[in-house]
């Protein structure tokens, strides 16, 4: 990853308040079918209880989407049988993989969270030599 985005590196087009090309969107401003998005996403237990920033906070910007994707974002991060600590291995391989500094930033302290090794989280940053002998513990 190219390090940490300082508030000067970020370019002018860019909205201090959702970090990203659109503003963030202000459940007021929202019709009836916003703002029960809005509502699914910022309830106790969901992760966005402080406010939607990232693709959440972009998805948004078209409530229909933002409702279909919920479900399918709860079972994939969520809902499946596989480990936390996998869900999140996957996770920061596809944000490194399409270098998106974003969701490793959000996703490395939550891989090291579910016991995701250092060494492991070092060799998809730094895209390091794979070495065998440091995942035998990974299924």
């Amino acid at each position: 990853m190219q390090g940490i985005q300082t508030q000067d590196r970020i370019p002018d087009d860019i909205h201090m308040d959702s970090l990203a090309r659109l503003p963030q969107v202000q459940r007021e401003n929202l019709n009836t079918l916003g703002r029960s998005a809005f509502d699914t996403y910022v309830r106790p237990g969901t992760g966005y209880e402080t406010g939607l920033r990232g693709p959440v906070g972009m998805w948004m910007h078209s409530p229909v989407l933002a409702e279909a994707v919920f479900d399918l974002r709860q079972r994939v991060r969520y809902g499946t049988p596989k480990d936390q600590r996998l869900t999140e291995l996957i996770i920061l391989t596809t944000a490194r993989e399409i270098s998106n500094q974003y969701e490793w930033s959000a996703h490395e302290p939550l891989g090291q969270a579910a016991g995701l090794e250092q060494d492991i989280i070092e060799v998809i940053k730094y895209r390091k030599i794979w070495i065998p002998s440091l995942y035998r513990g990974l299924r």
